[in-house]
């Protein structure tokens, strides 16, 4: 089992915000205390991955 904290929000609704309304947010994995800010779920999933399999990422 594997332990990631996910803090989430959204940017502030203005005159320049994005329509599709934007994901902003940051993972740790608690073991290893690797973080990464992400703006999408694909770099969410990238990075989550990326910690469940390293020896797959680093062949990226």
């Amino acid at each position: 089992m594997q332990t990631f904290v996910v803090r989430l929000w959204r940017p502030p609704e203005g005159p320049n915000t994005d329509p599709a309304g934007g994901l902003r947010g940051v993972v740790e994995h608690v073991p290893s205390g690797a973080e990464s800010s992400f703006t999408s779920e694909a770099a969410l999933l990238d990075f989550v991955r990326g910690c469940l399999n390293p020896n797959e990422s680093a062949r990226r």
